[in-house]
C-alpha cells in the first residue's frame, strides 16, 4: 500500500504519531511525506520516504495560496497525479509511477488496518471519500457536496487518463 502525507516544518513533530499508528496495523506500507526538507529532524523507519517539495514550480509563486506553507503543502495533493508519474516534475525529485495512493492528513491516528480502504473499488472515479456531514445536515442549509479529503483513496491512474493534472 502507498500512503502520502504533506506538512510544513511546524507539523514535523506530529508525523511519528501517524506513521507509528499506521505501521502498527499495516506493515506492508510505503509512506511518502511531502515536506519542506530532504530529511526530517529525527530518524524515520525504512518504509518512510521524505520528499522535499519546497523548490517546486507547480503552482504560481505569486498566488495567495503559495504564501502560506500550510496551504502550499496542502495544495501539493492536487499534484499527486503529476508527481507520482515515474519522473521528476516542477522541481520535485523523480518519484515512481503510482496508480493509487491513500492520502492522509498528518494529524491522523490510525486505529485499524487501512487495507479495506486501499481495496475500495473506485469504478473509474478519481477519489474515494466520505461526505463531511454524513447525516446530510449542513450549516446554513448548504448542499452536502463537500467531501472530507483528510483520508481518501486517490485513483491517480484515472486522474491522469482524464487529464486532471492539466486542468488543475
Amino acid at each position: 500500500m502507498q500512503m502520502v502525507i504533506s506538512g510544513s516544518r511546524n507539523l514535523y513533530p506530529y508525523f511519528p504519531v501517524l506513521y507509528e499508528s499506521l505501521f502498527a496495523h499495516d506493515k506492508d506500507v510505503t509512506l511518502w511525506i511531502m515536506a519542506e526538507d530532504d530529511k526530517l529532524p529525527y530518524e524515520v523507519p525504512n518504509n518512510v520516504r521524505v520528499v522535499n517539495v519546497s523548490g517546486q514550480t507547480i503552482f504560481r509563486k505569486d498566488g495567495p495560496n503559495s504564501r502560506s506553507p500550510f496551504t502550499y503543502l496542502a495544495m501539493i495533493r492536487a499534484a499527486y497525479p503529476l508527481l507520482f508519474n515515474g519522473g521528476s516534475y516542477g522541481g520535485v525529485p523523480k518519484l515512481p509511477k503510482l496508480d493509487r495512493v491513500i492520502s492522509l492528513d498528518c494529524d491522523i491516528v490510525v486505529a485499524d488496518s487501512l487495507k479495506p480502504m486501499w481495496d475500495t473499488n473506485l469504478d473509474g472515479k478519481w477519489l474515494g471519500a466520505v461526505p463531511e456531514y454524513p447525516d446530510e445536515s449542513r450549516p446554513f442549509g448548504m448542499a452536502n457536496e463537500y467531501r472530507n479529503l483528510g483520508s481518501c483513496v486517490m485513483n491517480l491512474e484515472q486522474m491522469r487518463l482524464d487529464g486532471v493534472p492539466g486542468k488543475a
